[in-house]
């Protein structure tokens, strides 16, 4: 397996894929160093762009994946391995556009996906269509020693996928997608899928439409869908065919 590092100069690190690029891996790997203040592999506003059959390894716990408002990124048979929170991130605005990103066929292992909302109401259609997700709290090398970050401090994942935004509104789906979520060394339950729903109060009748179909999701010390109160009207959830939590 080959690997493409992204590197960049003081530290940036980060590549723009071009618009209308397929960018077909053939087993290879693209890799994210650690630290750095990059946004890695970015999908920028007002691209179109798919990456296929490979790997996207995240070094630390920096932003691998960016896709930007605006922009439309499809993965397919991908394999993301990282070390916690927000290894991709889809960022929606409500003055740039919406973003859209659907990963069919791909594994996430402990390769967090957050999706954040900014500038008023933000506009999302984020498919993940017959997807893994695997994920432990603490990670560990082959030793069995904590995973730390070149400054001493651990590396946690705390979700599996952030939606924690009161900004959110459009469409976010699981189809076919199964969650293995293991966080009993957490010293608080956490979430595997975390929601809140777009607020109601500054923006009636945005709501964000989240539809769970045949999904499976397992947890440890974790809730398989938590979903925050104070937004929860401005959320519609719909369960179809056959899941199990």
């Amino acid at each position: 397996m080959k690997a493409v590092r992204i590197e960049g100069y003081m530290g940036n690190a980060q590549f723009n894929i071009p618009d209308g690029k397929t960018l077909d891996l053939n087993g290879n790997s693209i890799v994210r160093p650690d630290g750095g203040s990059g946004s890695g592999f970015k999908f920028s506003n007002g691209v179109t762009a798919t990456i296929t059959n490979g790997y996207v390894i995240n070094e630390g716990d920096m932003t691998a994946i960016d896709i930007e408002y605006g922009a439309t990124a499809t993965f397919e048979n991908v394999i993301f391995m990282g070390h916690g929170d927000d290894a991709i991130r889809v960022r929606a605005s409500g003055s740039g556009g919406k973003a859209t990103a659907i990963f069919k066929n791909c594994t996430f292992k402990n390769a967090g996906v957050v999706v954040k909302g900014m500038n008023g109401a933000s506009n999302v259609d984020i498919q993940f269509i017959d997807c893994t997700f695997t994920g432990t709290y603490l990670m560990y090398d082959e030793a069995g020693n904590v995973l730390t970050d070149p400054y001493g401090y651990r590396h946690y994942t705390n979700k599996l996928v952030d939606a924690e935004s009161s900004y959110l509104y459009g469409n976010l789906s699981f189809d076919g997608c199964t969650f293995n979520y293991d966080a009993h060394e957490a010293n608080y339950e956490r979430s595997a899928i975390a929601l809140y729903g777009c607020y109601q109060d500054d923006y009636p009748g945005k709501i964000l439409n989240v539809t769970l179909k045949d999904v499976t999701i397992i947890t440890k010390n974790a809730k398989p869908v938590s979903v925050d109160s104070r937004y929860a009207s401005g959320l519609n959830i719909v369960e179809t065919g056959t899941n199990s939590y």
